[in-house]
């Protein structure tokens, strides 16, 4: 997991139960984000010795949620491949907390039926690449 970090992964993980020495200590002393943002036991598969920034987020139960430090995570990547600069305050300034209350499912036709669809009705495996996205060369459409 340590080398998965290195490479900007599982920043919603930590080896480390103390307060100070878990990547998101800076949302558990901001007020904005102490309410739910803590250091709880049990992540990446293991029960015990993996510590995890929230209750609950979509790595665990399926939730549309993702946890503050994995948004945060994203915002900043996003930012980075942009050439912008990453500034906590705007992203508190954009976070949306409630965006992950589940709705209805949606209703589709399938095979000619309707049919209930949920979040996971369509997810494929992912695809790991090696190497920074930063490094490839861009690739142009020919038309």
């Amino acid at each position: 997991m340590n080398t998965a970090k290195s490479y900007g992964w599982y920043d919603n993980l930590s080896l480390s139960g103390k307060i100070h020495g878990v990547g998101w200590s800076h949302l558990i002393s901001d007020s904005r984000y102490s309410d739910i943002v803590d250091v709880y036991e049990g992540g990446f598969m293991h029960s015990r010795g993996v510590y995890r920034s929230e209750q609950n987020s979509c790595m665990n139960n399926d939730i549309p949620y993702y946890n503050t430090i994995s948004r945060e995570s994203i915002v900043k990547r996003i930012k980075r491949y942009a050439g912008e600069t990453f500034s906590f305050e705007d992203f508190v300034k954009h976070d949306k907390r409630d965006v992950g209350v589940a709705q209805s499912p949606a209703r589709v036709l399938v095979w000619g039926r309707a049919s209930q669809r949920s979040a996971t009705t369509y997810q494929h495996r992912p695809v790991i690449r090696r190497g920074s996205p930063l490094r490839m060369a861009k690739v142009r459409r020919h038309r």
